[in-house]
């Protein structure tokens, strides 16, 4: 019995020192871009989230032709959004699919973008992170925002950063 007591005890030795190379292996890791796919509205949500987890530009993939619909208020970021918060960059492939705000909401718009913390155009402004979004073949319809009465589309492009060839029906809003 003595020698197996002994050969886990080696064993059990050798365990923490394991543990640390595969840290330090962790620990030189580079950070990459990651891609998402969403397959329904939830797992928009999802993948947004997810894509705010890293420092990283991540891209999330629609599936074809789809419509994505909202009906609730995800978040507060200085009114009512549909969906998170953007909080890093993300692109945001279409591929021909629709985001649309569903029912009859008082006001509900797609998106908040977080200004950057560190720009001396919003220094001191409350964000969840310097976000950046680029919709690609993506139409946007039904979200209603009041307050600034909303952007037109060439604006729209500038406040959000890309818009390609894409289109807007309704509005949209973004604070600098």
């Amino acid at each position: 019995m003595q020698p197996t007591l002994f050969a886990r005890a080696g064993a059990c030795a050798a365990l923490p020192s394991l543990a640390l190379a595969g840290l330090v292996a962790l620990a030189v890791q580079p950070v990459s871009a990651a891609n998402f796919t969403a397959a329904d509205s939830a797992a928009l949500i999802a993948a947004i989230n997810s894509a705010n987890a890293t420092p990283e530009a991540d891209t999330i993939e629609l599936t074809t032709g789809a419509t994505y619909t909202f009906t609730a208020v995800d978040n507060w970021w200085y009114g009512p959004n549909a969906l998170p918060p953007i909080a890093s960059p993300i692109t945001i492939e279409g591929h021909g699919s629709t985001l649309a705000i569903g029912g009859d909401p008082v006001r509900l718009r797609f998106f908040y973008i977080g200004a950057d913390p560190t720009s001396p155009r919003t220094y001191g402004y409350h964000t969840p992170g310097a976000g950046q979004l680029t919709l690609r073949h993506l139409t946007l319809t039904g979200g209603k925002a009041k307050g600034g009465d909303g952007a037109s589309a060439p604006a729209a492009a500038a406040a959000l950063g890309w818009v390609e060839p894409s289109s807007t029906k309704g509005r949209l809003l973004w604070i600098p």
